[in-house]
């Protein structure tokens, strides 16, 4: 007859447990259900003779699933800081760009408001020009005719 040896049984048994539970996205099912696990142990197993193993058990699950919820909670950190720098760097890159053709509009309309100034600056003294001149002659006439009578 074949020795069996049910302590031994014991920890292979919650060792392929914890195994089953990690294999099993236990972490997840447990974080949004972690009131129903104690449900699947009696208040007497967690006291009992061998219950070591049980709290090992748990101790070793909350140590995994502790670890998974750090190193998930930190990616989806990650992912929204690069999803805000990401925004952050596209607003920042539309208002440059606004900015920019703003300036260049502004620019071209100032060039054309010049020219039209500098045109109009330019008509209006040739005008004064020719009526300054045209006085000077009308001027140099009249002297130029009084003095030959």
């Amino acid at each position: 007859m074949d020795y069996f040896d049910c302590h031994d049984m014991e920890h292979e048994a919650v060792a392929n447990i914890t195994a089953c539970f990690l294999e099993n996205d236990f972490c997840t099912v447990f974080r949004a259900n972690h009131q129903k696990f104690w449900n699947v142990f009696e208040l007497r197993d967690l006291f009992s003779t061998g219950a070591n193993k049980i709290w090992q058990a748990v101790m070793n699950l909350s140590v995994r699933c502790s670890q998974q919820y750090f190193s998930h909670s930190m990616n989806n950190m990650n992912q929204h800081l690069q999803s805000t720098n990401n925004a952050l760097l596209d607003s920042l890159s539309d208002t440059r760009d606004n900015l920019a053709d703003t300036l260049s509009e502004t620019r071209d309309n100032l060039a054309d408001q010049f020219a039209d100034t500098h045109g109009s600056f330019m008509d209006t003294f040739r005008q004064t020009r020719d009526r300054v001149q045209g006085s000077i002659n009308s001027l140099l006439d009249t002297l130029t005719s009084s003095s030959d009578e």
